[in-house]
């Protein structure tokens, strides 16, 4: 365990994060467009530890040795194991399927984590599709026809993100889901003000006054969330919503001057 904790900080965990994400880029943009292999490959995976311990653990199970484990002995078990090494044998079984079990942890958490980097590269292609962004995000890969620039993209970005500690990624992203909640909520009162008769799938019964008291109790809970927040996120979380607004301008701006290429609403897909 002391090798591994070389890189909890410096310069080998910024490169084991590094290298981490390149690892994660290739398997996402040579493998995981192709979902029976990804889903077969990654229940092979998950099941190989459990198998491998499992294995090791069987010529070391002794059963008649269970019964040297009592409720009252339970407590000195580690001293045990220090004074008689043959004791471990008693529990390997027992300590293979914790092995096994803190390992899938891991390769669950790669999963998720490429899980989310696919969804991410998808939704810039589809942001493309519609028209929201260049049509240099709907590229794909002639040979594995997976969206590489939207990959790439949120590859970069996950790269950056993963510099900062783990409490400012969380708060950072509450920090934004809270503002994202406060604009839902402003949208919501201010399309019932000014068109109370729009058709709407599900229509609120209540009035307005009622709804803005229904809406003040979850907002209060977003900004003290968001008023607790640390400097590093109030720098982060403000230099993403004023970069995300300045894009869409942007956007705007390219679209009507023609500085880049978008698709039409009508063009390559299907509302």
């Amino acid at each position: 365990m002391e090798n591994f904790s070389d890189f909890s900080s410096g310069l080998p965990r910024q490169l084991a994060l590094f290298d981490f994400h390149c690892v994660a880029l290739a398997l996402e943009h040579h493998w995981f467009n192709h979902r029976r292999l990804r889903c077969g490959g990654v229940r092979v995976i998950s099941l190989a530890p459990f198998i491998v311990m499992s294995l090791i653990a069987i010529p070391q199970i002794h059963p008649h040795r269970w019964g040297k484990l009592t409720i009252h002995g339970k407590h000195s078990l580690l001293p045990c194991f220090c004074s008689d090494p043959h004791m471990f044998g008693l529990h390997n079984p027992s300590v293979a399927v914790t092995g096994a079990v803190v390992v899938d942890q891991i390769l669950s958490a790669v999963g998720l984590f490429e899980a989310e980097l696919s969804s991410s590269g998808y939704q810039l292609l589809g942001m493309a599709d519609l028209g929201l962004l260049p049509k240099f995000f709907a590229l794909r890969s002639k040979r594995f026809n997976t969206p590489w620039v939207g990959i790439l993209v949120s590859t970069l970005i996950a790269i950056g993100v993963s510099y900062m500690s783990y409490t400012d990624i969380v708060a950072s992203a509450n920090f934004l889901y809270s503002l994202g909640m406060l604009l839902e909520f402003s949208s919501f009162l201010w399309l019932r003000w000014k068109s109370p008769q729009m058709n709407r799938p599900y229509r609120v019964p209540l009035r307005l006054p009622a709804l803005i008291v229904m809406c003040l109790v979850p907002s209060a809970f977003l900004v003290f969330i968001m008023a607790i927040a640390t400097k590093t996120v109030y720098l982060v979380s403000g230099l993403m919503t004023i970069g995300e607004i300045g894009w869409f301008f942007l956007m705007n701006v390219c679209k009507s001057k023609g500085l880049l290429h978008f698709k039409s609403n009508l063009e390559d897909h299907d509302l």
